[in-house]
């Protein structure tokens, strides 16, 4: 008999334990858009890159709203060249076009060792609401792929489920419900992108904020 209510005892206990790991958020998605959309611009044309939502955040997975008031959040831009075979996976911030307005909070481009760059800035908040804008002036001809989108170096926080120690993705999806022009990825002739991003479109286009488009003199 003791051995049973001992038993009954861990059972209770591990399946709290399952339940709260169960609680526990793993996909967070906020939503920006570009301006003006459309899959051809000119070289001299503007786009306007903007995002804004409340620190209370949608978790996929668990279908409910979380607080991200104490999460520490900011977005990153790049632009990925995607007509030459020659470019890999490269990235850049500043090499395919100019950015002529950033939100007053302090912005900076890194440069990695890959020869990558990324720029990486804040977050302006006001009254509960997130915002982000930058405008870019396209300077060469060519289709490209940009990224742009709201991220966290917190990957693991404590929300008010006792969920410390696991982590978590906040991934921001650019114009919901258009297909941020995918089919231009297609006619690529680099392997990243016309067939790695096309096997799995939500998870490695949607879900990092990607947005296609072809630039003419």
């Amino acid at each position: 008999m003791k051995f049973l209510k001992l038993f009954i005892v861990l059972l209770v206990a591990f399946s709290i334990s399952c339940e709260k790991a169960d609680e526990c958020p793993k996909e967070f998605t906020v939503f920006g858009k570009t301006l003006p959309y459309s899959d051809l611009y000119k070289k001299g044309d503007t786009i306007i890159l903007s995002t804004e939502f409340s620190n209370m955040i949608y978790s996929k997975d668990l279908k409910k709203e979380f607080d991200f008031t104490k999460v520490e959040l900011n977005f990153g831009f790049r632009i990925f060249r995607v007509d030459s075979p020659n470019t890999g996976y490269y990235s850049s911030a500043t090499d395919y076009c100019n950015i002529i307005r950033l939100d007053t909070l302090p912005f900076e481009v890194i440069h990695f060792s890959s020869g990558n760059s990324m720029l990486f800035g804040s977050i302006i908040i006001k009254k509960g609401i997130n915002s982000n804008s930058i405008s870019i002036i396209l300077t060469e001809a060519g289709t490209f792929m940009l990224s742009y989108g709201v991220f966290t170096n917190e990957s693991i926080e404590d929300f008010q489920n006792n969920c410390k120690g696991n982590t978590y993705d906040l991934s921001t999806r650019l114009n919901n419900n258009k297909d941020n022009n995918i089919n231009l990825l297609k006619e690529s002739p680099n392997e990243h992108f016309n067939t790695w991003m096309i096997v799995e479109p939500n998870r490695f286009y949607y879900q990092k904020s990607g947005f296609a488009y072809r630039v003419v003199e």
